[in-house]
């Protein structure tokens, strides 16, 4: 029996309120962007010597290295914080070198036990219950002969990284974790530990020991790089002018090259507006002499002008450092954006251990993950048909944010050992983590390609070329612990990125392999009694899990006509590939439900009415009339099709409101379909629907009024 759901009332459904298809595409991408503002990273004070995690996302907390001074039986606490944007679970792997025991929001959460801690391969799962807002975690530890602390790891920490920020008021809007001095275990109650009060309550002294960033010595390069005769670096803070207008101050300088916003200035009268200005100084240090900058600047009434932070958080004086260099920088505007130096890269810092690094804290907008790639391919779209530059703006912040920092996040793994940003796009392990940003990047930039974009093109172009895992017919596949499979959806994550990255280079070789793959997954995937795909091909077992999964099948419609769109007529596979995908259209229709949508598993009706495969058929059948691919009666049958899903859309999975519903959560594999229909739930707003269901609308739009 065909299940039929109800997301919400159907009074407030986009349906019941006719609106046309540019009101809907404008409601959609609105409603996305008013609840994910575009926003930069956030950039914080990092101490360089405390724990870094690992090239995986890992803590190897050993604090036998950091504590070589603790007696056994002593105990030591580590410490941090991180904000959840709402309610939800996390998962820490923890494996224990000794006794470690959890504390969360204050109170114990998990203890170890002698099996955990006898056994330094054990790993167990401690599931964190994140409320919304700020938790707290602490660790404690007891050293024993085996060892002093854990191994701790967020779990799937590429997808769900946490920021790990320090606790306590004098450090706050730092990043990183802490740790305790040892001590006795009866001295310290550990849920009387207050990780948002002030860190000399607690009775003990905490490391890494802060940092004296002070005003009265800004300009004391020698104490941030050491004597280093011929070398040049860079001084960085703000003038806050606070009076009305234009007024005048003298300003002092020694020691280095000053600029004020870009302009050259020496000692003298400096007119400065109301506001924060930037100030520059580029200093080489001096043979024999100290290497000390020194300036100030005061009104007429010996009243000193504010120097402030740049703007990174937790730096407790008023400016930042960069270098070395060998020659002295020929850039006058300072920013955060980037990675500096040649022959030897460097980032700004606020003291000799304490560096500036960015911090993604947004749960979307500046985010590099497949699903945000759907989601800015849609927006792009809608933007170019709403001529909305608004839209188009923000995507173009979003793809920034990513590919200008690309350069300086592969820096910041091999110095920090994992980034905060960019975290997918560096790890590059997958074609999850590359494809489909990917090709909505190089969708975004096809008119004007800029530096970045092609630099991290190249990469991923190099990567799916020479590094993906692929079978001995050149098949892509993916590798896990025991197991190598075919996913239909890296038809998506490959074939788009693989188009438009041939068009970029020219090279005929990235189309060849992408039409490759459509056969090839075609080979392990098909199902000929359905005319549909199976999700997903396990190579342990030589067996398709003969499971239909509808946004698996989704991806596969959607990416073939990607590629039809951009294969020549005279290419030797261009028939095999029409005539597939012909065949899965009448597969596909042949499955819709009576209301318009597909389900879930497309062959079981019992499973729930899913969004975004809906919107992928839309899209691909809607494709398949627009560019004459399928015609007569066929066809015909399509496009009518696309017109009852999406009439179905805006019915079932829509509201007025701009809230897409009913969209499938991220996958893992089955060979059950119970695990599709009854554990895969739906989520609202996922980002794996939103920017489909604009396409689907766009492309049904341009469809109809070619008939």
């Amino acid at each position: 029996m065909e299940t039929f759901n109800t997301y919400f009332d159907s009074n407030i459904s986009m349906k019941s309120g006719n609106a046309p298809l540019h009101d809907i595409l404008s409601t959609v991408a609105g409603r996305y962007i008013g609840q994910n503002p575009a926003g930069s990273f956030r950039f914080r004070a990092f101490r360089d010597d405390s724990f870094l995690p690992d090239a995986d996302g890992s803590y190897n907390l050993d604090l036998n290295a950091k504590l070589p001074e603790a007696l056994m039986g002593q105990y030591a606490l580590i410490a941090a914080k991180f904000y959840s944007s709402s309610s939800e679970n996390r998962t820490l792997l923890i494996r224990c070198y000794s006794q470690a025991d959890v504390y969360f929001n204050g109170s114990l959460l998990w203890e170890s036990t002698p099996y955990e801690e006898n056994n330094e391969q054990k790993v167990t799962s401690v599931v964190l219950p994140c409320g919304a807002g700020w938790n707290s975690l602490m660790l404690r530890c007891c050293k024993r002969t085996s060892g002093f602390g854990c191994h701790l790891e967020p779990e799937l920490s590429v997808w769900s990284w946490i920021p790990f920020l320090t606790p306590f008021a004098e450090r706050e809007g730092q990043g990183g974790l802490v740790y305790s001095q040892p001590f006795d275990g009866p001295r310290v109650n550990v849920p009387d530990i207050d990780l948002n009060g002030n860190e000399a309550d607690t009775g003990l002294c905490w490391y890494p020991a802060q940092t004296r960033e002070t005003m009265e010595s800004p300009g004391d390069l020698e104490a941030v790089f050491g004597r280093r005769p011929g070398k040049w670096a860079c001084i960085w803070s703000k003038i806050r002018q606070n009076l009305p207008g234009k007024q005048t101050a003298a300003f002092t300088c020694s020691g280095a090259e000053f600029y004020l916003d870009g302009r050259r200035i020496e000692s003298g009268d400096i007119t400065v507006t109301a506001g924060n200005h930037d100030l520059l100084a580029c200093s080489r240090c001096p043979e024999e002499s100290s290497w000390t900058v020194r300036f100030s600047a005061e009104y007429e009434d010996r009243t000193k002008l504010k120097l402030m932070n740049p703007g990174a958080d937790g730096v407790k004086g008023p400016c930042l450092y960069l270098g070395l260099f060998d020659a002295k920088p020929d850039w006058k505007l300072p920013g955060f954006y980037g990675l500096f130096g040649d022959s030897e890269k460097c980032y700004w810092k606020a003291a000799e251990h304490t560096v500036v690094r960015p911090y993604l804290e947004n749960p979307c907008f500046g985010r590099w993950n497949y699903p945000l790639g759907v989601t800015l391919y849609g927006l792009t779209q809608a933007a170019r048909v709403l001529d909305r530059p608004d839209i188009t703006e923000y995507v173009r912040k979003h793809i920034h944010e990513c590919a200008a920092m690309h350069e300086y996040s592969l820096w910041d793994a091999k110095t920090y050992g994992y980034p905060e940003i960019n975290n997918q796009l560096v790890v590059l392990d997958s074609l999850d983590t590359c494809g489909s940003f990917g090709s909505a990047m190089l969708e975004f930039y096809k008119d004007k390609m800029d530096g970045n974009v092609k630099m991290t093109a190249d990469r991923i172009g190099s990567y799916i070329h020479s590094g993906q895992s692929r079978r001995e017919d050149g098949a892509f596949c993916r590798l896990g612990e025991g197991h190598t499979t075919m996913w239909a959806d890296d038809l998506y994550m490959s074939i788009p990125f693989l188009c438009r990255y041939a068009k970029m280079t020219g090279d005929a070789k990235y189309l060849d392999d992408a039409a490759n793959q459509v056969l090839m997954f075609k080979k392990y995937l098909y199902m000929p009694e359905y005319k549909i795909m199976s999700h997903v091909y396990d190579f342990h077992v030589e067996a398709a899990t003969q499971v239909p999964w509808g946004r698996g099948n989704g991806w596969a419609l959607f990416s073939i006509s990607e590629l039809l769109e951009y294969l020549p007529q005279d290419h030797k596979d261009r028939g095999s590939i029409l005539e597939f995908f012909t065949s899965l259209c009448e597969g596909y229709v042949a499955l819709q439900g009576s209301r318009g949508l597909w389900h879930q598993v497309l062959t079981l009706p019992e499973s729930y009415e899913e969004a975004s495969c809906t919107a992928m058929f839309i899209y691909g059948f809607s494709r398949a009339v627009r560019f004459g691919w399928i015609e007569d009666a066929l066809g015909k049958k399509l496009l009518a099709s696309a017109m009852k899903a999406w009439e179905g859309l805006k019915q079932t999975a829509l509201d007025r409101f701009g809230n897409v519903y009913g969209i499938c959560r991220g996958s893992f594999y089955s060979f059950s379909g119970d695990y599709y229909r009854d554990t895969l739930g739906w989520t609202l707003n996922d980002t794996h629907g939103i920017g489909i269901v604009l396409l689907a609308g766009i492309e049904l739009d341009q469809a109809v009024r070619m008939e």
